[in-house]
């Protein structure tokens, strides 16, 4: 799914480190998706990704949805069977030592679609490696959140939050611009215009309730008035 910033707001910036087969194909939809819109940069949020895994525990076979998170630490045992230290894990992935610890607590703890040695306690220098006393009588499984709380849904909330602000921002300054062209224009000629113009600069439809919420917050702050004459049209306050 490609989203644009408007549609949903940035993300933080993440690194990791991931298989080549996947980066290959990464960049084989990178150099289509340039050559299609030049202009335009693809940021990946790997932690809001969805990743099916087919994996064989136990004598058993399985698929498991989780997070890109989660899927770079399950690839990345496919190189040590026998185990990986969760220093390696780090180095391999790139990921920051504070995110392999949730992700490994959901593949561990949660899911216990693998172990650690030692179980006890949380050391760098812990071996992580397939369970193979895993058993399921659910041949599809979805592997829970980075944390009890689910921060990929907490995240996503936040930033259903940040979209809301961020379409306030584009709503007001289209009216701003329109109005200092046009200096007065009628209201539904100003809601016209200003839901093309936020349609074509930042690619979402206005609700017409929103643009007028934003009028009135912008007249409330003296940049809008209400033509004394015509109740009907705005002008601009200079």
């Amino acid at each position: 799914c490609i989203l644009t910033s408007g549609f949903w707001p940035s993300q933080p910036e993440e690194h990791l480190g991931l298989p080549t087969v996947i980066t290959d194909t990464f960049r084989e939809f990178q150099a289509f998706y340039e050559q299609q819109f030049g202009k335009r940069r693809l940021k990946w949020v790997h932690s809001l990704a969805t990743v099916t895994i087919q994996a064989k525990l136990n004598g058993g076979n399985y698929e498991f949805c989780m997070n890109g998170l989660q899927a770079a630490v399950v690839l990345a045992l496919n190189d040590y069977p026998s185990g990986i230290s969760i220093q390696d894990l780090i180095s391999k992935t790139l990921m920051e030592p504070q995110v392999i610890k949730r992700v490994l607590l959901s593949l561990v703890i949660r899911s216990k679609i693998l172990v650690k040695k030692p179980s006890r306690e949380y050391k760098l220098t812990d071996v992580i490696m397939p369970n193979s006393r895993f058993h399921s009588s659910s041949r599809r499984l979805r592997v829970p959140g980075t944390n009890a709380k689910d921060s990929t849904t907490t995240r996503r909330k936040a930033s259903i939050l940040t979209v809301a602000e961020d379409r306030k921002g584009a709503l007001e300054s289209a009216i701003v611009r329109i109005l200092k062209i046009r200096k007065t224009i009628l209201h539904k000629d100003l809601v016209q215009e200003v839901s093309k113009m936020v349609l074509n600069r930042n690619h979402f439809r206005p609700d017409p309730k929103q643009i007028k919420q934003r009028i009135e917050s912008l007249m409330s702050r003296e940049y809008v008035e209400r033509d004394p004459n015509n109740s009907e049209v705005y002008n601009y306050c200079a």
